[in-house]
């Protein structure tokens, strides 16, 4: 969107809807009230967005390629009815300061890659005007805070799809809400299911998540509220077939047992089995995953060691993994995006976090934007893990080039398979500093010889204004031209002087002469005038000793040659 549209003062509403246009959603004038750029191609919002937009009332962003996450300036917009971010890909958490929109009546944040839990101490506030809280199909984790009950004028609350846990509280099944939602007549009959209208109960599920609900089957099972379509299985041999099919086992390197029949799951290449036959260890390092990783694969149970490094996995990482008792994991060297999921960061003992109370996501996978040599951070007492060698590490920024995946063992955004540079991939960066260092040198040189080169023609155009000025002054000061010359000292200087009378004059024939009209203030001649040195003419070169030039009238009369004060002298450059 052109800024100058952006910023027109007097616009009120701005209605951009159904287009093609992409770029970033942010400085808007502080005038707009309603803004409409849905169904669009936009990929971010900007990160002060809501800081300069305070007059917008309703935004509609929905069904665009929104990436990234929600900003906190949002919670400047303090007259804001609608927001619709609805079928993006923003992910991250929601903002504690959704708090602040007081005036907030619809929160539409459905269909994105939200993670994390509600903003408990945000969306329990009794002051709040909410009364549609759109939230479904996100990956948002944690349980429904009880507070929500306070919210006095909600009318619909919709949750599915999410991995929520635990159970609605009975305060907010008491609101009856999502009765439009659901379009079910005779809601007010069923006081005592008012609960599936917002979610279905833990190990239940239906095609919306909500109102009817049935249990799983045999060999299934769903650990979250608000479970949407099959439940997921819990036999460990169909979790790793639906790990193979979703991530192109077929074209693993190797997949040695994987998807045939009559083969026992602990005899997968890569994969280990305790006593009790449980899977224990899950080693895919390298071996070519593609896709989406399986939430599935957080319900193996007694999975404790999982590598996935060194593969093309995309997406996001699922929170079902905190439901294995992962002690290590490595995730490093994919092209997975967004963030850890919270939950997963708060989970014990997985690559030592948690140790002495420390809890930190780096300790999962270093962050979009930071690398490390393991592609995580290590604890200081935790002297070996599954991928890292040389004991500490810790997350750091990346300089001159970024990657937007987590858990980068370098910075240039490649899979670096080679222990040798992974073990410091600084003097990449080293490389890489001292390359633009050179190209900043040779642009500085261009640069120089180029105002040398500017400054050299202005100084001998200077010279040419000089000597045209000089024998234009000689005219006007009443002196005769006849006996002036031009006395070329040098290069860098030029000087008139006084003719002697009875020095020889220049044939006629030697003369270059053009008429110019009175009106013309510089002259350029279209021929190389004739130079008289000496006795000798030459045409084409000046010596730097003594040299005269004049102008002579021609006439067929036999009157003798004078010098015409009309004529100007064209002084070539030397």
């Amino acid at each position: 969107v052109p800024f100058d549209v952006r910023q027109t003062s007097t616009l009120k509403s701005l209605n951009l809807s159904h287009n093609r246009i992409e770029g970033s959603i942010e400085y808007f004038s502080p005038t707009l009230q309603v803004l409409n750029v849905s169904h669009n191609n936009f990929q971010e919002i900007g990160i002060t967005f809501g800081q300069y937009e305070t007059g917008l009332e309703k935004i509609d962003a929905s069904r665009n390629n929104i990436g990234g996450s929600l900003p906190r300036t949002i919670g400047n917009m303090l007259k804001l009815h609608l927001i619709d971010l609805s079928h993006n890909q923003i992910y991250g958490t929601i903002p504690p300061t959704i708090s602040d929109l007081t005036q907030l009546k619809n929160m539409v944040l459905n269909n994105n890659k939200l993670m994390g839990t509600l903003p408990v101490v945000s969306l329990t506030q009794s002051h709040l005007d909410l009364s549609q809280i759109h939230i479904q199909h996100n990956d948002l984790s944690g349980t429904i805070p009880p507070g929500i009950a306070n919210i006095k004028f909600l009318k619909e609350l919709l949750i599915d799809g999410n991995k929520f846990t635990g159970e609605l509280h009975e305060n907010v099944c008491n609101l009856k809400l999502n009765k439009i939602a659901n379009d079910w007549q005779g809601a007010e009959e069923i006081d005592q299911d008012a609960c599936e209208l917002i979610a279905c109960p833990v190990n239940t599920a239906s095609d919306d998540g909500r109102y009817p609900c049935k249990r799983c089957g045999a060999q299934k099972y769903t650990p979250y509220l608000g479970h949407n379509g099959q439940c997921s299985p819990s036999d460990e041999g169909v979790i790793l077939n639906e790990v193979y099919h979703k991530t192109n086992g077929p074209a693993w390197r190797n997949h040695a047992g994987w998807g045939m029949d009559g083969v026992d799951k602990c005899d997968y290449a890569g994969v280990e089995c305790n006593g009790s036959g449980h899977v224990m260890s899950l080693n895919l390092k390298g071996v070519g995953l593609t896709g989406t990783l399986p939430e599935e694969i957080g319900m193996l149970r007694q999975l404790q060691f999982l590598d996935l490094s060194e593969n093309n996995l995309t997406g996001y990482l699922p929170s079902d993994l905190r439901f294995s008792p992962l002690r290590l994991f490595d995730i490093s060297n994919n092209m997975i995006g967004g963030i850890i999921p919270p939950l997963m960061c708060l989970t014990g003992d997985v690559n030592g976090n948690g140790m002495n109370g420390d809890y930190n996501c780096d300790m999962i996978a270093c962050p979009s934007g930071t690398w490390s040599p393991s592609g995580r951070a290590t604890p200081r007492p935790l002297q070996h893990s599954l991928s890292d060698k040389n004991g500490h590490h810790t997350c750091k920024p990346c300089r001159s080039t970024g990657s937007r995946f987590i858990g980068r063992t370098a910075c240039n955004g490649l899979h670096i398979f080679d222990e040798k540079h992974r073990s410091d991939s600084a003097s990449d960066m080293l490389g890489v500093d001292l390359i633009l260092s050179i190209a900043s040198l040779i642009a500085t040189i261009i640069i120089l010889t180029l105002c040398i080169i500017v400054r050299h023609r202005r100084f001998v155009g200077d010279e040419n204004v000089q000597m045209h000025l000089a024998f234009r002054d000689a005219d006007n000061d009443g002196s005769d031209t006849e006996s002036y010359q031009t006395e070329c000292t040098g290069t860098s200087s030029i000087h008139l002087k006084k003719l002697d009378p009875d020095e020889e004059s220049v044939a006629k024939d030697d003369i270059f002469v053009e008429n110019y009209p009175d009106d013309v203030d510089t002259v350029k001649s279209s021929h190389s005038p004739l130079m008289s040195i000496g006795e000798d003419i030459q045409d084409n070169g000046i010596d730097v000793s003594t040299s005269r030039r004049q102008s002579y009238s021609s006439t067929d009369s036999d009157e003798p040659k004078r010098l015409n004060p009309e004529l100007w002298l064209d002084v070539p450059s030397i």
